[in-house]
């Protein structure tokens, strides 16, 4: 029959096994096998943890590199149909090499509209500035950051135009029936045109200012002079700038 020390035996060597482990593993003498034992189950670890929660491993650098640079080639074909559409707002007479600087109206009445853009953007003097393809005015005075823009309600605007019997005509490039200068002021109109030319009322009067053929308004009324040689042509504005909020000043 075993006795109690030999039954107490294999407890009292576990508990002084655990007491030497415990005080030695307080002075830091197994930190070898610590150390040992993370760098063996941290990767493990980390694969579980990816796992459960769906995570990749990190992509290849080459293969980062060409999703940055597919992610580039979109934001460059981006660009390239905004700014398409942007001319196609503009209006397809603008020729490709024309550049224009958006701006924001400070201020406005019958004769003259401010806005936010001057020398600093490249503005000068003599600029178109329209509206979806509507001929708004010309810069006058520029300043660094805001430019003066003459509208055609100003009494000295001179302008020289052309007249199209049809938009179709005007948008396939065709010849005016009838070039002259359009005279700005309280009433807009062309003078001293022919009595001969063909010209009617609902006709379009578009710029011909600048290589740019830019809408201004359609023909309202027609009068024979009175030497009976010449007519007259009161032309109705398509856009009201008191109703603008921002432009497009069409740069060189």
């Amino acid at each position: 029959m075993p006795t109690i020390i030999q039954k107490l035996k294999p407890a009292v060597i576990f508990f002084a096994a655990s007491l030497f482990l415990l005080i030695t593993d307080s002075l830091g003498l197994l930190n070898w096998l610590h150390r040992g034992f993370e760098e063996t189950a941290n990767p493990l670890r980390q694969r579980i943890i990816e796992a459960r929660v769906g995570l990749s491993s990190p992509l290849p650098q080459t293969l980062e590199l060409e999703r940055s640079l597919a992610t580039c080639e979109l934001r460059v074909s981006e660009l390239e149909e905004e700014n398409k559409a942007s001319r196609r707002l503009l209006g397809a007479n603008l020729p490709a090499q024309m550049k224009f600087q958006s701006a924001t109206i400070l201020g406005k009445d019958l004769e003259k509209i401010w806005i936010n853009v001057g020398k600093l953007q490249k503005v000068k003097e003599g600029n178109l500035v329209i509206s979806d393809n509507i001929y708004v005015g010309k810069v006058g005075k520029v300043g660094e950051s805001s430019s003066e823009v003459v509208l055609l309600g100003d009494p000295k605007t001179r302008l020289l135009v052309g007249v199209w019997e049809s938009e179709k005509s005007l948008s396939e490039s065709q010849s005016p029936i009838v070039k002259g200068i359009l005279k700005g002021g309280s009433q807009i109109g062309i003078e001293e045109i022919l009595v001969q030319e063909q010209i009617q009322e609902g006709d379009l009067v578009a710029s011909l200012d600048k290589g740019g053929v830019f809408l201004i308004g359609k023909v309202s009324k027609l009068w024979v002079l009175e030497d009976g040689l010449f007519k007259g042509a009161t032309v109705e504005p398509l856009v009201d700038p008191r109703h603008l909020l921002t432009v497009f000043v069409v740069t060189e």
